[in-house]
């Protein structure tokens, strides 16, 4: 679903207008899902300056054959509610059952893209989690002296990784299938749990509450592979 909004320039403050894109089906708008994954769905070039910006708003993505949504709002965080509500609004204007769905809520693009990533190769988005988390021992261990900003899993060229960004820039990591296997066998109960219908924040505080169900994680031993 697109239309055209007002919008200034926080460059050179000129108003102009530009796409708003609010809901996206995946199967039937496949030339904007690339645009999206390439990260130019939300790109503005303003037309009097040329300044670049990414201008994030509220978004619904979904998918009618894999059945799930992700709903983007940059304000979650101060109206968490309001975030839940408005998600559930969008996906009822598809006329989608949202009871059959796998529904999540995002906060920035990158997360949105990264979901879109894991759902797409049928992976779990909470096991995903965990795996980063635990990745992130490891990468300390081998990695200490860079200072990390953010990490998204991604498919890139039929693989599987983890993309940390650093101070020194992106550093890729595999993802690991023992340390997936691990993870599986040791928090079955809590990664069979589906949330269907469920809007859910599933991020790196997901995957604490996971591990911490365990009495505590310790990363220096989990890491560690017979």
């Amino acid at each position: 679903m697109q239309d055209r909004v007002s919008f200034v320039c926080p460059i050179c403050q000129q108003a102009t207008e530009r796409p708003n894109y609010a809901i996206l089906n995946a199967q039937k708008q496949r030339g904007l899902k690339l645009d999206l994954l390439a990260g130019d769905l939300f790109r503005f070039e303003c037309p009097h300056c040329g300044g670049l910006r990414l201008i994030e708003t509220p978004f619904l993505y979904y998918d009618p054959k894999l059945k799930f949504a992700i709903y983007l709002d940059p304000h979650y965080d101060r109206h968490p509610q309001e975030s839940i509500e408005q998600a559930q609004i969008s996906l009822l204007a598809t006329d989608e059952d949202s009871s059959q769905y796998h529904l999540r809520l995002v906060n920035r693009l990158a997360s949105l893209i990264e979901k879109v990533h894991i759902f797409d190769q049928g992976f779990n988005d909470q096991l995903v989690e965990v795996v980063k988390l635990l990745t992130d021992g490891l990468f300390a261990q081998q990695e200490g002296d860079r200072q990390v900003s953010q990490r998204y899993f991604q498919w890139d060229k039929g693989k599987s990784q983890l993309l940390y960004l650093t101070d020194q820039g992106p550093f890729k990591v595999d993802y690991l299938p023992k340390l997936v296997q691990f993870i599986q066998k040791k928090y079955a109960k809590e990664l069979r749990q589906s949330y269907l219908g469920e809007w859910l924040m599933v991020d790196h505080h997901w995957a604490l509450r996971i591990a911490q169900h365990e009495n505590g994680l310790d990363t220096d031993k989990t890491l560690k592979f017979d």
